[in-house]
């Protein structure tokens, strides 16, 4: 399955309606979201069908809005389903997107994937690939609607209680959008809390969804209750920095591990015009499988921080002063190698970090008790 869609998709990108398609591609054996600029790249793509159905889709449209907002004045396509096509014209309402700069390939989800997200219309209206199937009703809404209003205060409490603030919902809905967060704003928010205040944290969000929530279970976990109340205000484009610069247009998503703890989670990072401005979970991962903590989902966001030490500091007269790492490591030797002489070889100890590869941590235990000639090595997973 495929082949009608890579046929369009080529047919797109000959033809000069687009400059890129927002697809998936499977590379290494994981599938992520990749953006096809040349026909000869479409023979990895694939529909996001991994294990079974729909197990490896993702929300394109979010990587879509990076990237309108970077070119607004390019055309791009970008696979869409049912719930995919439902955000499409969402985003358009709400001038996220420009409808004549998005072509939409459309793909039918199967019967067994309906079912599982409860999707009224599990097919978008111009179908390139699939057949029609019978949409869902929500069952699971209907069994919270049919329970006593103290009983569902108490289940919406108990699924409320289960946050842990790592801000998951609002990084992958492609319908949350806004360049300032209403769920870190102070005014609203005891933003420092955890866990997070219960329910005006979730109810701050709820409130601020409303109108824009395309009632989906393909993203966001639990179902989506909200009335389909539209509101006036409308969100506009923020100019992007770069789109005045002359240089050809640069969108990858790069497979890594996480680099917070020792589980290897692993990830896509989003990269436009050379910055990393988004961090999406892989869930063809077998260790994380399309899920992130807190730390994960925010990752990318220290990269380039301007905090971020990029070159060594050395304590000079008691002020910390920039060096050349020839210089930082001259100095380094020196002390160890003084130290050993004048207190001994377990005067010094190393610290190991989860933060590294197993081959790394392997070098530092080596040097530890082959050049220094000390066993005192431990790891920051102590910390």
């Amino acid at each position: 399955m495929s082949e009608q869609i890579k046929a369009k998709v080529k047919e797109l990108l000959e033809s000069g309606k687009i400059e890129g398609f927002l697809g998936l591609r499977i590379m290494n054996g994981h599938i992520g979201p990749y953006l096809f600029v040349d026909g000869s790249d479409l023979e990895d793509m694939v529909l996001g069908d991994g294990q079974r159905p729909g197990d490896s889709r993702y929300p394109l449209n979010k990587q879509l809005i990076n990237l309108a907002r970077c070119y607004p004045d390019k055309s791009f396509g970008v696979l869409v389903r049912g719930c995919d096509e439902r955000g499409l014209k969402t985003l358009f309402t709400w001038n996220q997107l420009d409808p004549t700069k998005v072509v939409a390939v459309g793909l039918a989800c199967p019967q067994e994937l309906a079912e599982a997200c409860e999707c009224l219309k599990p097919y978008p209206d111009d179908i390139v690939e699939g057949e029609k199937v019978e949409g869902c009703a929500f069952a699971s809404v209907a069994e919270v609607d049919a329970m006593e209003l103290s009983g569902r205060l108490e289940h919406w409490l108990a699924e409320f209680a289960k946050c842990i603030k790592c801000y998951g919902c609002r990084d992958i809905c492609p319908m949350c959008f806004c360049k300032e967060c209403t769920l870190k704003s102070e005014d609203l928010i005891h933003t420092g809390d955890l866990p997070p205040e219960n329910p005006i944290f979730h109810l701050t969000r709820a409130v601020h969804m409303a109108g824009r929530c395309i009632v989906t279970r393909s993203f966001i976990i639990g179902p989506a209750t909200l009335p389909p109340t539209r509101s006036r205000l409308s969100i506009f484009w923020v100019r992007h920095p770069s789109i005045d610069k002359e240089f050809p247009m640069d969108y990858r998503t790069v497979l890594t591990t996480c680099a917070y703890c020792g589980c290897g989670c692993g990830m896509y990072l989003e990269v436009l015009d050379g910055r990393i401005i988004n961090t999406i979970p892989s869930k063809t991962s077998p260790v994380n499988e399309g899920k992130l903590c807190v730390k994960g989902w925010n990752i990318h966001e220290f990269v380039q921080h301007p905090d971020r030490l990029t070159k060594p500091l050395i304590r000079k007269n008691g002020a910390l002063t920039e060096a050349s790492w020839d210089e930082a490591l001259d100095y380094t030797a020196s002390r160890l190698k003084e130290i050993k002489e004048t207190h001994g070889n377990d005067s010094i100890a190393f610290f190991a970090s989860a933060k590294v590869t197993n081959e790394e941590n392997y070098l530092i235990m080596k040097f530890a008790r082959a050049a220094v000639g000390t066993n005192n090595v431990d790891h920051c997973a102590r910390l």
